[in-house]
């Protein structure tokens, strides 16, 4: 392998002949073999719990940023009412004070510069859920539309920095997704039975538009630009091989990539037996991840721009082939790391996981498993010389990501290919990946 990288580290100095070292690179990464499972990397793991109380509840993680901003909802000490809240490394954990009036409420969504999206009850159990955004200690509300006072405003992610996306669930009519910014609804078309489920932060969303006839519904993809003039919007479906069904994008890359669900029914009872299998989409190609040997399902919740997509394979209990129904799995490459055991713990419980929740273009993980430390998790990849994709190898599939954006950093440019983080990609950095190449 030295020759080779010597030639590559030469060549591809050379800018002319880039898109020869790209092709190069994804000729050799295309030699990787796919396996059921792989090793993990070396964690740096941090439990995330909320001060005083531990034993009323465990923190519910829902979404994190690539600053490793986490939100979600826990019941307050001696509380039986969820609040939403945030939590860093620097600053620990907090619940979001949203203001007067509200019940339960429950962050969802958490935007590249740190502004929170959620949901919140001013009611009981049976009142409808309204939205809000939060940032810097200022609240914004989401009231549904006058027409529709009794729906629900489910927000599931942020377009940009200020633009919510989501959907208006109502239970006498079909759902419409939306988007909304500083105080008011924005007007798109095509709206009626399509639910808004993931965003990139960066101009992408993901989701799925239903075909309420036929009872199913068909994964999309929507590009949205904004002017001046109003949005433009550019929607593509996202296909899945027969005999899937009912597929839905939960989570949307900036180059575009899908990752989410659909459903595989029983060849004996049809969709009644159906169970879910998760899928990764490249913009070109759906892969569909079976679940791991002796489980039933699979499920991505969550996707980054190295290519890592994050969720769960999960059994029903009478065929669990051991203790926990539910392992959070990592795919990438076409491998799928299982993320066990999580802690070594010298009283003799081992931590477990139980499903990954979000994963961001650093490449850490947020989860939720359990052990005795706590049940809500932080992943934090090593650093490894030249390991642009955060899989803890320093191979093709790196030295493919780092040519591909070869040039100065800007928007949608992967970060971590930037090894000597002077805002240029050259080559400095690839003498670095090089350098610290693993064998395979």
């Amino acid at each position: 392998m030295t020759a080779l990288q010597s030639a590559l580290n030469t060549r591809c100095q050379r800018r002319r002949i880039l898109r020869a070292c790209v092709r190069l690179a994804a000729a050799m990464a295309a030699l990787a073999v796919a396996g059921a499972a792989s090793a993990q990397c070396d964690y740096q793991i941090t439990v995330i719990s909320r001060p005083g109380c531990s034993s009323w509840g465990e923190p519910m993680p829902v979404a994190m940023n690539d600053d490793a901003v986490v939100v979600g909802h826990a019941l307050p000490c001696q509380s039986i009412t969820e609040k939403a809240f945030r939590w860093t490394e620097s600053d620990g954990f907090s619940f979001l004070n949203l203001g007067p009036g509200q019940a339960a409420t429950r962050a969802t969504a958490v935007a590249p510069g740190g502004t929170i999206a959620g949901i919140y009850q001013t009611g009981g159990l049976a009142s409808p859920w309204k939205g809000f955004v939060w940032k810097d200690g200022v609240t914004q509300y989401i009231l549904p539309p006058e027409s529709e006072p009794w729906s629900d405003v489910m927000v599931e992610g942020f377009l940009d920095e200020d633009t919510v996306v989501g959907y208006i669930h109502n239970s006498n009519g079909p759902d419409q997704a939306f988007l909304w910014r500083n105080g008011a609804y924005l007007q798109i078309g095509g709206v009626q039975n399509r639910e808004f489920l993931g965003a990139s932060g960066t101009g992408r969303v993901t989701g799925k538009e239903k075909n309420v006839d036929a009872q199913d519904s068909i994964a999309q993809r929507w590009d949205i630009w904004m002017d001046d003039r109003g949005q433009t919007v550019v929607q593509t479906p996202i296909p899945v091989p027969p005999p899937l069904v009912r597929s839905e994008g939960w989570a949307v890359s900036t180059h575009g990539h899908v990752a989410g669900r659909c459903q595989k029914p029983d060849p004996r009872i049809g969709l009644a037996g159906a169970r879910y299998r998760a899928f990764y989409w490249d913009g070109s190609t759906t892969t569909v991840v079976e679940p791991l040997p002796g489980h039933s399902g699979s499920f991505f919740y969550d996707i980054n721009d190295l290519g890592q997509a994050a969720g769960k394979s999960y059994c029903q209990a009478e065929s669990c082939p051991g203790l926990f129904k539910t392992q959070a799995i990592i795919w990438q490459n076409g491998n799928v790391t299982v993320l066990d055991p999580l802690i070594e713990d010298p009283r003799g419980l081992n931590g477990y996981s139980d499903y990954a929740v979000a994963i961001n273009n650093r490449g850490q993980v947020l989860l939720k498993g359990i052990s005795s430390q706590g049940g809500t998790f932080l992943l934090t990849p090593p650093s490894m010389p030249g390991d642009v994709n955060a899989d803890c190898r320093v191979n093709a599939h790196d030295l493919t990501l780092l040519l591909e954006h070869w040039g100065p950093v800007v928007a949608g440019t992967v970060l971590r290919a930037d090894l000597d983080e002077d805002g240029e990609i050259g080559p400095v950095d690839l003498g670095i990946l090089l350098g610290g190449w693993t064998p395979e």
